[in-house]
């Protein structure tokens, strides 16, 4: 993409992740091993802002790139750019409390954007204030609460509170 001079300059290199396949019948399946991976992801994500991190849907980010391995050579099998440039307009508003957010996790108003355990009982080890942007088109980043715990929960909660979300 660089060398198309089509990478935005919000883009983080540094920040780029890779997740390798291995075929399963017709199927990727997630793979620990280079070795045994015929395919790769690769997930490209945007500078924080203001010194907050940008979240994404299931957090994975839209933009990215599958490559699939034939004969030595990799190929772009598919590609996701779904970018979303801030206009760097600011607009305040009335964020809730950490135990606010925590009371929104508990009740179900959360997105659980992953898990791997089956227990209902969570850990929560990290919280974090972050931005969330989504896949269709946004006029503004949404603050949100990033809950982490063990078998790699995930959860965002709104951080803007309930009566201006509202409106």
């Amino acid at each position: 993409m660089q060398g198309l001079s089509s990478l935005p300059t919000d883009i983080n290199l540094d920040k780029t992740s890779v997740s390798f396949l291995a075929v399963n019948g017709d199927f990727y399946v997630p793979s620990d091993v280079l070795g045994n991976s015929q395919a790769a992801v690769a997930y490209f994500y945007q500078n924080d802002i203001d010194g907050m991190p940008i979240y994404y849907p299931d957090n994975k980010s839209p933009m990215n790139v599958t490559l699939i391995e034939d004969n030595g050579q990799f190929n772009v099998e598919e590609a996701h750019f779904s970018y979303q440039k801030q206009s760097g307009e600011k607009t305040t508003y009335p964020i809730k409390t950490s135990d606010e957010a925590l009371n929104d996790l508990k009740n179900g108003k959360a997105y659980i954007a992953s898990y791997d355990g089956s227990d209902n009982k969570i850990l929560i080890k990290n919280v974090t204030l972050a931005y969330y942007i989504g896949e269709k088109k946004q006029d503004y980043l949404m603050p949100i609460f990033v809950f982490e715990g063990n078998n790699n929960f995930l959860a965002y909660v709104s951080a803007v509170t309930d009566e201006w979300i509202s409106n």
